[in-house]
């Protein structure tokens, strides 16, 4: 088949072909790809990031969190997914409020390896360690190899979260890397303070760390380019119809004003998302799975895209179509039913019920 690529018609000549392009996003579950000619190597490169950002930090990056899937859509609970790391909280039957640094994996909130600094004069510090991470090591060798690692770092991210008391500043590492909570900007410079005094004092010993309750609050934030989750939405439901009706007929210009907005962003005149109201149909299909549905009113073609079952809707203006002129004979969709590890064209699906 001759290589050239629903988004930019570059064929060969300007583009390189490497790997089939997903419908569904693979982090998300997907697994049916369109054919390796029809999306370039330099397209996917593009959206490389953007459709991580859309897995990670969308509106969708919860859901993801609880209920999966992980890794390159695996199930496996190894691979099984993770929010970002941010603040925690519980409150203490002393009526306290306890404070850590933690995310949400399998459902289930988990606190990181992290020092708990308490601005007073001096500053004060528990340190705690996420012990399912270190099963094969003592306390003492933990608590070694964290101060280790704090001496010889010289970076972090930082997470502004004014739920966090004044006065506490919480700094710990996860997969390798460090991450700083403080209530606002103004107390960076304190908190750089305390955190250069905790590399230069003595290793701490076992019986100055403890461990955080296991029941805890997670205050995830979200900041997310709206416009980006639009455009990676969309791109979905375009892979779709390429899918299903070909390449030749997705290449057609009618479509170059989207296909130019997906590509480029800018004014969005196509997509936006509404909830819709519940119905007996909704049942039909598998409770967390993803969908694509396709179909015309009598001067529109239209996609619409849900994730996780859920009843809010991306409704996307594909074209415009003249008076009495139909794309499609029947509404067309795509079920991705990421907890079992399958994918069905909608008539397909419908079909298995007959």
């Amino acid at each position: 088949m001759e290589n050239l690529c629903i988004y930019t018609k570059m064929d060969d000549t300007n583009a390189t072909f490497k790997s089939g392009e997903h419908i569904f996003l693979a982090a998300i579950g997907g697994k049916r790809k369109l054919p390796v000619s029809y999306v370039s190597h330099e397209i996917n490169n593009l959206f490389s990031k953007i459709e991580l950002q859309f897995s990670r930090e969308s509106v969708i990056a919860l859901n993801r969190a609880l209920q999966g899937p992980g890794k390159r859509g695996s199930l496996e609970a190894n691979n099984a997914s993770e929010s970002k790391v941010c603040l925690t909280y519980s409150n203490q039957l002393d009526g306290n409020m306890r404070y850590a640094l933690g995310y949400i994996k399998q459902a289930k909130p988990r606190s990181i390896t992290q020092f708990i600094i308490t601005l007073t004069h001096p500053a004060s510090f528990a340190l705690t360690a996420n012990y399912q991470e270190f099963l094969t090591k003592d306390e003492q060798t933990t608590l070694y190899e964290l101060h280790t690692s704090l001496k010889s770092s010289n970076r972090y991210t930082l997470i502004i979260d004014e739920n966090l008391d004044m006065n506490k500043v919480l700094y710990g590492i996860h997969k390798g890397k460090w991450y700083l909570c403080i209530n606002n900007e103004v107390m960076q410079p304190e908190a750089d303070r305390v955190i250069e005094f905790l590399k230069n004092r003595p290793t701490p010993t076992a019986n100055e760390s403890r461990k955080l309750d296991n029941q805890v609050t997670v205050h995830q934030q979200q900041a997310f380019n709206i416009d980006e989750f639009y455009r990676v939405a969309v791109k979905m439901i375009f892979n779709y119809l390429a899918c299903s009706k070909g390449r030749d007929f997705i290449l057609s210009s009618r479509f170059d004003p989207i296909r130019y907005w997906i590509l480029n962003g800018g004014d969005n005149t196509f997509a936006n998302l509404t909830p819709s109201i519940s119905n007996t149909s909704d049942d039909l299909f598998p409770k967390s799975s993803h969908r694509i549905f396709i179909s015309e009113t009598p001067d529109t073609f239209i996609g619409q895209i849900s994730f996780y079952g859920t009843n809010y809707r991306i409704i996307v203006k594909l074209c415009d179509l003249d008076i009495g002129e139909r794309l499609i004979s029947s509404p067309i969709g795509f079920i991705c039913d990421w907890e079992n590890g399958k994918e069905y064209d909608l008539l397909d699906y419908i079909s298995s019920f007959s």
